[in-house]
């Protein structure tokens, strides 16, 4: 058998065609773009794999949502929600997944293709992420930030028909672009950046805090130049500037002018800033750092410290300034404006972490770690033991059991801790010694054990989004339950194919302020059926009606349902909570028979009052 070596010298005797033709398959295997090809095709087919078996949607109602309008944009029309123009959800995200819509008549088969389409909108971040990190390192290290990239726990949302799938692309690609337009101010590159912050907007509304960031970004590089230069530099950015400052504020006030307050022009949204208090802003702030600290092992944040101190020091190399110019911006930008909305905002009434609006900054968490092993990893004392310990700090400050609820969706880097019987004191114990440990490794790994740090970082993440995923499987399984034991079309399967089916819903004032599970399975139910059809609702306003907004009716002479002009309530077949009687036959029954099916008696009016078991949840 020939070895390697004889090999290779035969080769080289080889006619010149073949040594081209071998030499070009060697290019094309080393090529960046054959690299950045495996890691999008493997991060693609391994969550669209997953994907596959997740069993329902679980996020609720917001997977509904996006759901619909992905369905009305697949048939051609503006982005609504059961038939009603809906803004401020974002109008990227849906369009990306509407062909799953526009492909498939069977909902099943629509919803599990739209997370296929996840997995690869979702992987395809690691393409930016090569471009931009190729800006401060080399191209193995931008490979590894790549790589890194599609690793992140949070790639466990291509399990969900949620914005983040988009956004986590979209906001890499801004930055690349408004980096480019930093370092080369032309009016393409602006115009891209533009194009780039637009992109983000209009995936997810909170992304307009890159716009401020990006204007700091030109201030910092104008500063950081000769002062010969700077005025010179900034007046280049004048349109942009204009472009960036000028929309909001017209937005603002044509929004005060029609009535509807500083913030109507958020839509759905609105309400987002109504119980903001400022003095939780600075908790806020440091309780997403320690998330972020959690999230990554401790070694990239403590890098990006590093990175940043060298790049705002006199003296240092233009990769390091550079980095701190585009980094320092963005961090300041994004986690701000995210404890501006954690101190305004709660969850169902309770108080959650918001990681998932600030992970889309962890790719540069990874650039400054590939440039700090670059620049030989620098640990300046005493600074990289101040970081250290700062890093520690946090997080054993960060409250986990306090912020927990729904942290699998809200906040994945605390899954891991969660599934600990622990709390308290304990916990945090168990947490401070965990990032003591990481930190004490990250100050004591030399040069040639680098390797070790990387699979520090990798090996947590890979855990962490592996509960993650676990975690959401257990969570769509118990969704499930809205069709356990039938399918989960069972209502289009009990009626003709042409015919439509109402739902009644009876929302009472005494219920308690959270909303009661059968609504989640008539959502689910919804979602999976396509013959359901508009949404009637006696009595107050249901708890998520901004989002999922339902016909208001009354009960009219012979307890006929009336709209509010007046006009009856006609429909062949009706689905109801076992609690609210229709007169008619009923003709299937959801799992535990608390969802019925009921072929109406006409006119559709209400029988006496009916009682049935109430499930437990």
């Amino acid at each position: 058998m020939s070895e390697l070596v004889p090999a290779t010298r035969a080769s080289e005797s080889a006619p010149v065609g073949v040594r081209r033709q071998l030499g070009a398959r060697v290019r094309l295997l080393d090529a960046p773009v054959t690299a950045l090809a495996l890691i999008v095709g493997l991060s693609t087919a391994l969550r669209a794999a997953l994907s596959l078996g997740v069993a329902s949607v679980w996020i609720l109602p917001d997977e509904v949502v996006y759901s619909e309008l992905a369905k009305s944009i697949a048939e051609g029309n503006r982005p609504a929600v059961r038939g009603v123009p809906a803004f401020g959800w974002g109008e990227i995200y849906p369009t990306l997944i509407a062909p799953a819509w526009a492909f498939f008549d069977d909902p099943y088969w629509a919803y599990h293709a739209s997370l296929v389409l996840n997995a690869l909108i979702m992987s395809s971040a690691a393409v930016p992420a090569y471009l931009l990190a190729r800006y401060f390192v080399s191209r193995r290290s931008s490979l590894l930030v790549a790589l890194m990239t599609v690793v992140v726990p949070s790639m466990s949302y291509t399990d969900v028909v949620m914005t983040e799938n988009a956004a986590y692309p979209a906001f890499i690609l801004a930055l690349l672009l408004i980096t480019r337009a930093v370092v080369s101010p032309t009016v393409m590159n602006q115009g891209l950046a533009l194009a780039g912050l637009g992109l983000v907007f209009f995936t997810r509304i909170q992304g307009a805090a890159l716009g401020g960031a990006y204007l700091l970004a030109i201030a910092a590089y104008a500063f950081v130049r000769p002062p010969s230069e700077r005025l010179a530099y900034l007046r280049r950015f004048a349109l942009t500037a204009v472009s960036i400052i000028a929309p909001p504020l017209v937005v603002i006030a044509i929004s005060i002018a029609r009535g509807d307050g500083a913030s109507g022009w958020l839509g759905s949204k609105s309400d987002t800033f109504e119980g903001f208090h400022l003095n939780e802003v600075p908790e806020w702030f440091a309780f997403l750092t320690a998330d972020l600290v959690l999230y990554t092992a401790v070694v990239p944040l403590a890098a990006t410290a590093i990175v940043i101190g060298r790049g705002v020091a006199r003296g240092h190399e233009r990769r390091a300034r550079l980095f701190a110019v585009i980094a320092v911006p963005t961090f300041l930008a994004i986690v701000g404006s995210i404890s501006i909305v954690s101190a305004s905002l709660d969850v169902d009434g309770t108080e959650n972490l918001n990681e998932r609006y600030v992970f889309y900054v962890v790719p540069l968490a990874f650039i400054a770690m590939a440039l700090w092993i670059e620049l030989g990893l620098p640990r300046p004392r005493p600074g990289a033991g101040a970081v250290a310990v700062a890093c520690c700090a946090l997080a054993v400050a960060l409250p986990i059991d306090r912020l927990a609820y729904n942290a699998s969706f809200q906040s994945v880097a605390f899954v891991p801790w969660l599934v600990l019987p622990l709390e308290g004191i304990s916990l945090r114990l168990v947490v401070g010694a965990f990032t003591v440990a990481c930190g004490v490794l990250w100050l004591a790994t030399r040069a040639e054990q680098v390797g070790r740090l990387v699979l520090l970082t990798a090996g947590v993440m890979v855990l962490t989004g592996t509960l993650a995923s676990a975690s959401h499987g257990v969570s769509a399984s118990n969704s499930a339950s809205a069709f356990h034991g039938v399918p989960a079309n069972w209502i289009d399967r009990a009626v003709p194919a042409d015919s439509e089916v109402a739902v009644v819903w009876r929302e009472a004032p005494e219920q308690d302020p959270a909303p009661r599970q059968l609504y989640f399975w008539i959502m689910v139910s919804e979602f999976f059926n396509t013959h359901v059809g508009p949404v009637y609702r006696l009595g107050e306003d249901t708890y998520y009606e901004r989002f999922l907004p339902t016909v208001p009716v009354e009960l009219a002479a012979g307890r006929r349902l009336i709209d509010g002009l007046g006009r009856r309530v006609d429909a062949p077949y009706v689905l109801v909570p076992c609690q609210t009687r229709i007169v008619g036959r009923r003709v299937a029954t959801g799992p535990g028979g608390f969802l019925e099916l009921i072929e109406v008696d006409p006119p559709l009016r209400l029988a006496p009052k009916h009682s049935c078991v109430r499930p437990s949840w």
